[in-house]
């Protein structure tokens, strides 16, 4: 293990690209969001405990981890490790030494998708044959993640996990798992937002929050199941 120099932050490598356990700001861009630890870990899809670990470094940081914090806190990744100084010298704001050093990279190109159109009275979706509604900049959640897409929540039936208006972001190429959240497309053209019990042969079995439900949909019906791998509140 030795140290290097990543976008002029001081960070620890080994091998794998992971970044071991280090003072970070994530409890501090948390708390200036007035954040509470199970408000983020919604965003990422995790639990409050495990926030907690990542912020006082027992859990280790991984660049997977940097970049679904960063995500949810709104941020670059390498904010989460950045001091003060290294942020102003970013921006070009300095002790007048005139050290400056590379500005910090845009999340990503303005191509990530977001389908579906919200049907009144419900919280029913539209996706219209995949047609594109806006393009939103990719956040480092999705990078690389060619198949990857966007959909704002509609309703409160997932509420608290999700709220009306709120963005969603899917991963198609993600397993989809007992208890996790997604966009389920029907062959109707609607889709939904519900979190995934199972499925078989017969029938996809989802829940609901809000009210307390478990929904039945025949599996000849649906047509993809797709991962949500993070959100951010969108007004």
């Amino acid at each position: 293990m030795f140290p290097i120099r990543s976008d002029s932050v001081l960070v620890f490598s080994e091998t794998g690209g992971n970044i071991v356990a280090m003072k970070n700001r994530i409890r501090e861009l948390r708390l200036r969001q007035d954040l509470t630890l199970q408000r983020l870990a919604d965003r990422i899809g995790t639990t409050p405990q495990q926030i907690h670990r990542l912020e006082r470094g027992v859990r280790r940081l991984s660049t997977e981890w940097m970049e679904r914090v960063a995500s949810g806190l709104g941020v670059h990744p390498t904010e989460l490790i950045a001091n003060e100084a290294d942020l102003a010298m970013r921006s070009g704001v300095g002790d007048g030494s005139g050290i400056r050093v590379r500005e910090l990279p845009a999340y990503g190109a303005i191509d990530l998708p977001v389908y579906g159109t919200a049907v009144g009275g419900n919280d029913t979706l539209l996706f219209n044959d995949g047609e594109v509604t806006e393009r939103l900049a990719r956040p480092a959640l999705l990078a690389g993640a060619v198949q990857a897409y966007a959909v704002y929540m509609t309703g409160d039936s997932m509420e608290p996990r999700y709220r009306a208006l709120e963005l969603l972001y899917v991963n198609p190429a993600r397993p989809v798992t007992a208890g996790c959240y997604v966009v389920v497309q029907k062959a109707n053209g609607e889709a939904l937002v519900k979190r995934f019990r199972s499925r078989d042969d017969r029938v996809v079995v989802l829940e609901q929050l809000n009210p307390d439900a478990e929904i039945r949909i025949p599996s000849e019906e649906v047509t993809a199941i797709h991962r949500v791998v993070g959100s951010v509140e969108h007004a």
